[in-house]
């Protein structure tokens, strides 16, 4: 996404303090734009020097060094999500990593990105978003959790447009899983709309 023309007037709209805002790719404070995981040790030393606690890379595949292997071999993904994680762990912060969808998703919400699956099972968490189907909102589901006991429920969201920006407003939970969104099902969501009816 432009940064000038999407990112910023976006985090202008949620009503984002921009001064707690770092931008790392070639636009942004940091000269040019990170490659993971060759610059896991400059991304260290960022996130320690601004007291950052959300990072977001989005998606991962923008910000692969050269030669980083995500998508076959096993090992590769693992050192990869190994050296992300020693970041985590050292720093204290969140990173939040997006991979973009496969067309094929018939083997479930951890198999849908692109990528090795090898990074899912090598998160702490791993959540899906995603339309539901024959409606107008979209889900945010937990396709797996490594340090979660029983099935958190789904927080259900729709956009508006603020000055030409997606606001998300969240207005609700349901129980449809992961695996439901990318099945294209509609999980409790009809139930319970008819249940509200009566």
């Amino acid at each position: 996404e432009s940064i000038d023309t999407r990112v910023r007037p976006g985090l202008e709209a949620a009503g984002a303090d921009l001064q707690h805002i770092y931008i790392g790719d070639a636009h942004g404070q940091f000269g040019r734009r990170l490659q993971l995981p060759n610059d896991c040790e400059r991304l260290e030393r960022a996130i320690t020097k601004l007291g950052v606690v959300l990072v977001i890379v989005d998606p991962i595949f923008l910000f692969l060094s050269p030669g980083a292997d995500i998508y076959g071999a096993t090992e590769g993904a693992r050192g990869f999500m190994d050296k992300i994680g020693r970041v985590a762990s050292n720093t204290g912060a969140l990173i939040l990593m997006t991979r973009n969808l496969q067309k094929r998703r018939s083997d479930g919400a951890l198999s849908a990105g692109r990528g090795s699956l090898e990074l899912a099972n090598a998160a702490r968490s791993v959540l899906h978003t995603q339309q539901v189907v024959n409606t107008d909102h979209y889900a945010l589901s937990v396709a797996a959790c490594n340090s979660g006991t029983g099935q958190a429920k789904s927080i259900l969201y729709k956009f508006r447009s603020v000055n030409g920006s997606g606001i998300i407003d969240a207005f609700g939970t349901s129980t449809i899983t992961a695996d439901e969104l990318v099945a294209g099902e509609s999980g409790d969501l009809e139930r319970s709309q008819i249940d509200r009816a009566k």
